[in-house]
């Protein structure tokens, strides 16, 4: 009696595993920030993929609402790849904001940073060991994600940190 339900519950929760939605491509990801993100007018504002980070077996989303003429919003969120371009959502995040256009979250064992600041051209980082690592800010936007540094700083073109 007892083994037959242990292997009944073993079932029943292999089934409610398998049965988590899943969102296939771009579209998906956003048809899914719509539904989590906390504004008024999820539904109609603009949002696009920043890119991601990618740390275990898991990827870390960034949106960005708004457009030119709005302030802008962004939002990380975890995904599970469950194959053939298909994501499982996990959490929704909230980022913390270090200057204009600049969002940093503690994720994993690490650090995600989205740039949107087209001022910055490097990210500045001070690992643990001591290593210093400039990490050029190619496009905009950008993500980029890294082990737990021990200080981090936003510079302009002349290496000057933004304010």
């Amino acid at each position: 009696m007892k083994k037959a339900f242990c292997v009944a519950c073993l079932i029943i929760s292999l089934l409610f595993a398998g049965c988590s939605p899943t969102y296939a491509g771009t579209e998906g990801l956003i048809q899914k920030a719509r539904e989590e993100i906390p504004l008024a007018e999820a539904q109609t504002t603009p949002l696009v993929i920043a890119g991601n980070s990618q740390a275990e077996e898991s990827l870390l989303f960034w949106f960005i609402s708004g457009n030119t003429y709005q302030s802008h919003g962004y939002f990380p969120m975890e995904f599970s790849p469950k194959g053939d371009d298909r994501y499982a959502f996990v959490k929704t995040y909230t980022a913390l904001e270090r200057g204009t256009d600049i969002a940093v979250l503690q994720w994993k064992e690490g650090y995600s940073f989205l740039i949107n600041n087209p001022a910055c051209t490097s990210l500045h980082l001070e690992m643990p060991d001591g290593t210093i690592e400039d990490i050029p800010v190619e496009k905009i936007p950008f993500v980029y994600y890294t082990s737990l540094p021990a200080s981090y700083s936003f510079l302009d073109a002349d290496g000057n940190p933004l304010s």
